[in-house]
């Protein structure tokens, strides 16, 4: 696509691809000025997808057509997310431009394109960034204004982790990824499993109640944790011992059980206590964003100016190499990774989805979506193409879809097909018929 033109910008560059699409950089000049933006491109489904369903349906087209007309309704939700999100000004979420979808008909597919504004993933901006107390801070105050906006319109984000955030050209960090949220409807309560299992509050996780905004606040309380504790989980042997997998299952089953951590090794004073708060039983948490964000703020005049110059992240790539998106994405799995994880294979000529797809209790470390329930395969076709314009106005909010990429593995092997996420199956084919498939695009950093 690069040199096309959609909505008036020329693609220049592929900058991402995953479960969610591809996103690239676009630019626009006119006699104003010259205009660069980020383009999301996805396809409902691709051939694979569209076979598989069809399969399914018994060969039945209307069928399978009606079937990707509601994953077309995810998506619908998402746009609907971020444009009521951007109209209500929301200063700490990616801003949202305009959209518009193709349809393709024998067979049926989607193409949509959502501009939107171009900013850099932060685990890239880690990588060649230094980070300090008081950056950190400024991310966790700068998502927390972003939850007051989302929270104020019902909208729970439910997949906040660093992947999922920006940096701007003024250093300000912003919230996007919208693919799996939840608009509360008369504040009622959320009720499927819907995130990602490394930064997922317990309640969501164990589906034993219906959870609230406040999960979005633990999830957040990871994330800050996990950046003040020499990017560890809470829980983990401490920094610089070694750890296992078992330690990482271990360390899981702790916060599923509600226990508290310790406090952040690089934040053993008010701020740390601020954080953990956040990760307390739902019932003892921060009641809103606003009271999370309050409490940072208080723990921050508590502390030194050398306190909040301590130096918390140092880059992994030198500021002095050019880093590309090519190699950003080359590195990720050894630079970025949560955890030690078996080697993935990924086949890049099939859409360039980038997934890693494991078995619980390792999936649980993972930054993998968790799903509940699964379903189906699926896949597309091409040709004539024809605007269409589908109502964003009234969709109820459905799971948005992620799709995982066909991998085996030895040793009690799984099998897993490319699938939209709120209908995504995995068959086992290993020992354990109980395991549960996670899935999830491993390079989600670059996925708006």
């Amino acid at each position: 696509m690069i040199g096309e033109k959609v909505l008036g910008y020329t693609i220049d560059e592929q900058i991402g691809s995953g479960g969610f699409g591809t996103v690239y950089k676009v630019s626009k000049t006119n006699a104003s000025g010259t205009y660069i933006r980020a383009l999301k491109h996805m396809t409902i489904p691709n051939q694979k997808q569209y076979a598989d369903v069809l399969n399914s349906m018994g060969g039945d087209y209307s069928k399978a057509d009606n079937y990707f007309a509601q994953v077309l309704q995810e998506v619908v939700n998402e746009i609907q997310i971020i444009s009521t999100l951007s109209d209500a000004g929301a200063r700490h979420i990616v801003k949202y431009y305009e959209n518009d979808i193709l349809e393709t008909q024998s067979p049926k597919r989607y193409d949509v394109f959502i501009l939107m504004e171009y900013l850099t993933p932060f685990p890239q901006y880690m990588n060649t960034h230094e980070l300090r107390v008081r950056d950190i801070v400024q991310l966790g105050t700068d998502i927390l204004d972003a939850l007051v906006s989302c929270h104020q319109q019902q909208i729970i984000h439910r997949d906040i982790k660093d992947d999922n955030i920006f940096v701007g050209n003024d250093g300000s960090y912003k919230l996007g990824d919208f693919g799996v949220s939840k608009i509360l409807k008369d504040r009622e309560r959320a009720g499927s499993m819907k995130g990602t299992p490394n930064y997922i509050a317990p309640e969501v996780y164990l589906g034993k109640q219906q959870y609230d905004a406040t999960v979005d606040l633990y999830s957040l309380g990871i994330v800050l944790y996990k950046l003040l504790n020499h990017n560890r989980f809470p829980f983990l042997p401490s920094f610089p011992n070694t750890y296992t997998n078992n330690d990482e299952d271990i360390a899981f089953e702790k916060r599923m059980k509600g226990e508290i951590p310790p406090l952040p090794e690089q934040a053993n004073n008010s701020l740390g206590e601020a954080i953990v708060q956040a990760l307390y039983p739902c019932d003892q948490r921060y009641r809103s964003a606003k009271a999370f964000l309050q409490a940072l703020k208080q723990s921050v005049n508590q502390l030194s100016e050398k306190e909040l110059d301590q130096i918390v992240q140092v880059p992994i790539l030198s500021n002095t190499n050019t880093v590309t998106n090519a190699n950003v994405q080359q590195q990720f799995e050894t630079i970025r990774d949560d955890s030690p994880s078996p080697v993935h294979s990924v086949n890049q000529n099939e859409d360039q989805d980038l997934f890693a797809t494991v078995s619980i209790p390792f999936a649980q470390r993972q930054s993998g979506v968790l799903e509940t329930p699964a379903s189906q395969k699926s896949s597309l076709g091409n040709t004539n193409s024809t605007k269409t314009n589908p109502s964003l106005s009234s969709s109820k909010s459905k799971e948005s879809a992620t799709n995982s990429k066909e991998h085996t593995q030895d040793k009690g092997s799984f099998e897993s097909r490319s699938v939209p996420s709120s209908i995504a199956t995995a068959t086992l084919v290993g020992n354990d018929s109980d395991t549960r498939i996670l899935e999830r695009s491993h390079i989600s950093a670059l996925t708006y």
